[in-house]
């Protein structure tokens, strides 16, 4: 059952599941902004989304308690940006990519380690990951962050 709030919330109600924040929203969300209901669309490769509509990159995403939650914002040939929320102590162990990669801090705090070198990232800081170098992430504390990969 959905319910609109005074509030301008949309929320589906769920006796197990209830989210009180007034700006979350996720795939798992229960309570999600009005003005982000219409957020993401029905694409060629799956949810999509919308273009032309303001939004907060930060609550696309919600934390999951002991995961690594992930979110494409865009898809294309020429690269990919990805948000991610981290809860604390989760990581992606090191690995490389064939491209450079920009990683911008929303939220929180994180150790980046490139090529064996760490580096502390706090919320509105970025580093670029260069293509083909080890690199991993780690929550110091929870975070989110986005990812662009850009192919060339």
């Amino acid at each position: 059952m959905k319910i609109i709030l005074g509030l301008g919330l949309l929320v589906s109600l769920n006796p197990t599941r209830i989210k009180s924040s007034l700006c979350s929203y996720a795939a798992n969300a229960l309570a999600v902004p009005l003005s982000y209901v219409n957020l993401f669309k029905k694409g060629d490769k799956g949810m999509e989304l919308n273009m032309k509509q303001a939004f907060r990159l930060a609550d696309l995403v919600d934390y999951q308690e002991g995961s690594v939650v992930s979110k494409t914002i865009v898809e294309k040939k020429t690269g990919t940006v990805t948000l991610f929320a981290f809860d604390e102590k989760q990581g992606l162990s090191e690995h490389t990519a064939p491209f450079d990669a920009l990683v911008y801090l929303l939220d929180g705090e994180a150790e980046v380690v490139i090529s064996g070198k760490a580096i502390k990232l706090k919320d509105g800081e970025m580093v670029i990951m260069p293509a083909n170098e080890p690199h991993a992430l780690k929550a110091v504390q929870r975070f989110k962050m986005i990812l662009t990969m850009i192919r060339s």
